[in-house]
């Protein structure tokens, strides 16, 4: 169980960065609380060419990052990577579809609700990030107080979760990335993220 809980904390750290690089426009000064998030990776991540990249940014490369970022993932025009579970699991490419709803269940059992209710999307891909990371703080602080009950059903939940959800999409939007990115710094963002998601994988094939 300390093995799990460490891997977790791992991950915690890892996904307390992914959540803030889609919630927050890539300027100058959200890229010094990135380069922040960055130092609390354990090693291995550390050592990712995305990470690397993140440190070196400057203001001319993070003007040129956003650009990219926003063709991607903002627009104006039609994003070429949709962050958003329906938009790759409907064939409709609908927003606010069944996913939508069924991911706002998972958040609800833990006391989660995302701001602007039914204004945007709960399968936004930075939610999920979000909702990894406060289960993974939720399996943390319980270890901590040897409520190894709550561990189990946190896990449980967690890899529920992930099964359903994450592991279904996120993969195929990570290509799209790695794909469509003209920067190299927005390519490695998507060989990073494919990179948690097996890391994920891994994590929970371990626990029972």
């Amino acid at each position: 169980m300390e093995k799990i809980v460490k891997d977790c904390e791992d991950l915690s750290k890892a996904y307390d960065l992914l959540r803030i690089l889609f919630f927050n426009q890539w300027t100058n000064e959200n890229v010094s609380s990135f380069k922040e998030k960055s130092n609390d990776l354990n090693m291995d991540l550390k050592n990712s060419n995305f990470i690397q990249l993140i440190e070196e940014l400057n203001n001319n490369m993070v003007n040129e990052a956003r650009w990219d970022y926003n063709r991607l993932f903002v627009g104006p025009e039609k994003p070429l990577a949709m962050p958003f579970e329906s938009s790759y699991r409907l064939n409709e490419n609908l927003l606010m579809g069944k996913f939508t709803y069924q991911v706002r269940d998972y958040y609800s059992q833990v006391g989660i609700e995302v701001q602007n209710l039914n204004h945007f999307p709960d399968d936004f891909i930075g939610f999920e990030f979000q909702y990894l990371y406060y289960l993974s703080l939720l399996i943390i602080e319980s270890y901590k107080i040897d409520n190894i009950e709550e561990v189990n059903k946190f896990l449980k939940i967690r890899k529920e979760f992930f099964n359903n959800h994450p592991k279904a999409w996120i993969n195929n939007f990570s290509e799209d990335i790695i794909i469509n990115s003209k920067q190299t710094i927005l390519k490695e963002f998507g060989i990073f993220i494919k990179e948690i998601m097996k890391k994920e994988e891994n994590f929970l094939k371990a626990v029972a």
